[in-house]
């Protein structure tokens, strides 16, 4: 294991919104969207967090980029506490997000030249060099530069995607939080904008934190994966490890439910039942372990007590009572 710094360190995060009622909005409970979440990412990688929509990913990566703040908890930035670096642009510049919907995130009054300015004159770059990084930007995700006068409702989903990908490297980042980039594009279109995102790591030498629910997505592009259920990581390892040994019955479940094209990638599946019924409500967890309400393999410790974290591999993690504390491998 490398004795590096990890450029993010995500410890025992933890984040809770009020459930208020009543005339006075009174505070009557608590969503605890985030329970405990503790992760590192390191230089150069592609970090996957993988789930259903409701178990707290995005939620997650708003706090990491500062969008949102946590209940408790701690976040680093190469070894430095992120609440002491966020009120600089220095932070801000080092880590940026990428949303969903590049619909939405895109300002529909501003052209692709004014898009890719903004970012560049609020970190303090010369006027003189912000039209030729604006041109940089737009060859660095393969487009033309006559897009420098388009509108966003003039471009396709995937340009829109490409544009924000260009805002986020404006001003050089050393993290990309990659939140479900793919997921409001055409199959086609996402493989181009993977691809896209293969390269430019390469180039630039980025580490990603990428969100998605697309599994098979997962396995082809992280190089870690993180598997998160009602606010808290239920398995962790190596990309290859946890889709060829996962260990968890929430992961396998997921990963049965992948679709598949051939035989030969049926038979790497694992056999086991599908997941039951739907994700609980974050305001209402159930206690023990909370996946046991759809667990197959759930049994009376699973009901009572909430399972640790244990190793059942070489960095490979779950949170499950089949494995018991001192099964460490």
């Amino acid at each position: 294991m490398s004795t590096e710094v990890p450029l993010l360190q995500v410890e025992d995060l933890t984040k809770l919104f009020p459930i208020r009622r009543g005339l006075f909005q009174r505070v009557i409970g608590h969503v605890r969207a985030i329970d405990g979440v503790g992760f590192d990412i390191r230089r150069g990688e592609i970090f996957g967090l993988a789930g259903e929509s409701g178990s707290g990913k995005s939620t997650l990566a708003r706090i990491v980029v500062g969008l949102d703040g946590a209940s408790s908890g701690r976040i680093r930035f190469v070894g430095e506490d992120v609440h002491t670096l966020r009120g600089t642009r220095g932070f801000r510049r080092r880590v940026q997000m990428v949303f969903q919907n590049p619909g939405s995130s895109l300002n529909p009054r501003r052209s692709i030249e004014q898009t890719l300015s903004v970012p560049l004159r609020f970190h303090g770059i010369a006027p003189s060099a912000i039209a030729p990084r604006v041109r940089e930007l737009l060859e660095m995700v393969e487009l033309p530069a006559s897009f420098r006068a388009k509108y966003p409702f003039e471009l396709s989903g995937g340009q829109k995607q490409r544009v924000a990908i260009a805002r986020a490297l404006a001003v050089e980042p050393e993290l990309l939080v990659l939140d479900e980039p793919t997921s409001a594009l055409d199959v086609s279109v996402q493989a181009k904008v993977i691809e896209l995102l293969m390269r430019i790591r390469n180039e630039l030498d980025l580490s990603y934190l990428f969100i998605s629910h697309d599994l098979s997505l997962m396995r082809n592009f992280t190089t870690r994966i993180a598997v998160m259920y009602l606010g808290k990581l239920c398995e962790m390892g190596f990309t290859g490890d946890v889709f060829d040994h996962p260990a968890h019955p929430y992961t396998q479940g997921l990963i049965s439910s992948v679709p598949v094209v051939s035989e030969e990638e049926a038979a790497l599946k694992p056999a086991v039942e599908r997941i039951r019924g739907e994700i609980p409500s974050p305001a209402n967890v159930p206690p023990g372990c909370s996946f046991h309400t759809r667990c197959p393999a759930a049994f009376r410790p699973c009901r009572i007590d909430d399972p640790a974290f244990v190793q059942v591999g070489f960095e490979h993690r779950t949170r499950c009572h089949l494995f018991p504390r001192d099964s460490t491998a």
